[in-house]
């Protein structure tokens, strides 16, 4: 947790391991990015009271996730003051590189980490031929595959993220539809890869469902991946008109001064 007492701004990741005297008594916002009220058993039973008081005791409740708003604003019975905004960054983080159709065999890319990694264990499960289909780039991957003719892996860099970003034609964001923790992410590989121009393929679960409308997003079931990159280069949206939406809706540039009229009228 990050407490900026200026502007009474909490950012609530890692304050189950806080003492409750950290926060403080009034106008305070809270920030929620993962589900940390979710995690094991034992940490669930030990920041139970805590998560509650200090929403409770809030003024609003912010998140990147609309199934984190409904959560809490389900158990404060309504009374609780919430505001969605979209996990941002600035439109200069990556230098984009405008994308044309090629007859090539498309180059696809996922980022994420080793934990993340089991939802692309999972979608070559569902459908081994994918990985021969295709030209793979995984960043941050640990998982069962391993590099091969069509599958290379990159240990994880912002400078990795734009390179192998800008040599793919489509990003892919699967997520296992077992795993309900999912649901309370924000989505943020998907705002990666609509910030590099890419078209996302991604099945309709978990925090997926957050960017189902955005321009250049796809949402298909697994079995359906290879349709849908097969036909990325001419089915999908063009790379400009994804990087325009990225920085007409979720770039900091919008989003920001969105948050601050919300804070502001809050707070005045």
């Amino acid at each position: 947790m990050r407490y900026r007492e200026h502007r009474k701004y909490v950012e609530g990741d890692f304050f189950p391991y806080l003492g409750i005297r950290l926060v403080p008594v009034s106008n305070y916002v809270i920030d929620f990015d993962d589900p940390v009220w979710e995690w094991d058993r034992i940490l669930r039973s030990f920041s139970e009271n805590k998560w509650t008081r200090l929403v409770s005791g809030s003024d609003m409740v912010v998140s990147g996730s609309s199934f984190t708003i409904d959560y809490w604003t389900q158990r404060m019975r309504g009374e609780l003051t919430t505001a969605f905004v979209p996990t941002s960054f600035s439109c200069d983080l990556y230098r984009q590189k405008i994308r044309l159709p090629t007859g090539e065999k498309p180059h696809v890319l996922w980022i994420g980490s080793p934990s993340t990694s089991k939802h692309v264990d999972w979608l070559f499960e569902v459908d081994v031929s994918l990985i021969y289909a295709f030209n793979w780039h995984l960043i941050g991957y640990s998982g069962k595959i391993v590099e091969g003719d069509t599958v290379c892996i990159h240990p994880w860099s912002r400078e990795a993220e734009e390179r192998y970003g800008n040599l793919c034609s489509v990003a892919i964001s699967p997520l296992m539809d077992t795993d309900e923790s999912t649901r309370f992410k924000c989505g943020f590989k998907i705002v990666q890869y609509l910030a590099l121009g890419l078209p996302v393929v991604a099945n309709p679960f978990g925090a997926n469902l957050i960017w189902k409308d955005a321009i250049g997003v796809q949402m298909c079931q697994p079995q359906e991946f290879k349709y849908f990159l097969k036909n990325s280069l001419t089915k999908l949206t063009p790379s400009e008109e994804i990087i325009r939406y990225f920085r007409s809706n979720i770039s900091h540039e919008v989003v920001l001064p969105e948050l601050r009229k919300k804070l502001e009228n809050v707070w005045n």
